[in-house]
């Protein structure tokens, strides 16, 4: 097998959601796109800028996904960044009780997306005072570790070479500063292009429920 780069090409996929698959089981349309590098401290404020979470109980939160969701009673609008070995993923997830919810969310979902290469500095501050705090906490759990110690421990290196116990752990862990201090780098020009040429690749669309309702990539 000869190795390569990642390429990302985007797609779309439909899926009719089960009138049998159970109350669990709600219309979903997930946004993405992919790069073919490991994510980026942009990548990481971008994530946080447009959010999904809110950091108060009992609160939808004021980030842009959060009011985006609100709007809909039962809704949901969540960002993720999904990190491979040479890739990345980045999207958002939006759930609801029906298809028209996901629908009505989904256009808000759009141009949140949109509006974030246009983020004012007070905003990207926060962002990266969240981005800190979320790479300090995935340490602490099972797949924050992994994916920090992982490529550390076990390189990707062709098997044929794998002979000693030197060249299986020859990685380095980078430290909690280091992560840090690559987010302090980060400003609102640095976020705004990152977000230009994230978003201009084609996207990963997948759509779960009323075909009918739910919006085309």
């Amino acid at each position: 097998m000869k190795a390569g780069s990642t390429t990302y090409y985007g797609g779309e996929q439909r899926v009719p959601l089960d009138a049998h698959a159970g109350p669990l089981a709600q219309p979903t349309l997930v946004i993405a796109y992919g790069t073919s590098s490991a994510p980026t401290p942009e990548q990481k404020v971008l994530q946080q800028l447009i959010g999904g979470e809110t950091s108060v109980k009992w609160s939808h939160g004021s980030s842009a996904l959060a009011q985006a969701a609100a709007k809909v009673h039962g809704a949901s609008a969540k960002s993720f960044l999904l990190p491979y070995s040479d890739a990345s993923l980045f999207g958002v997830v939006v759930t609801a009780p029906t298809s028209e919810g996901v629908a009505a969310v989904a256009k808000d979902v759009t141009a949140a997306l949109k509006a974030a290469s246009k983020a004012s500095g007070e905003e990207i501050k926060r962002a990266i005072a969240k981005a800190k705090f979320a790479d300090a906490i995935s340490r602490e759990q099972q797949l924050g570790l992994v994916q920090t110690a992982g490529p550390a421990v076990c390189p990707p290196l062709p098997i044929r070479k794998i002979q000693t116990d030197e060249q299986l752990f020859s990685g380095d862990i980078a430290a909690p500063d280091a992560s840090f201090a690559a987010l302090e780098k980060v400003s609102a020009e640095s976020v705004g292009k990152a977000a230009t040429d994230l978003f201009k690749a084609k996207p990963t669309v997948v759509a779960v429920g009323d075909l009918s309702v739910l919006p085309y990539a």
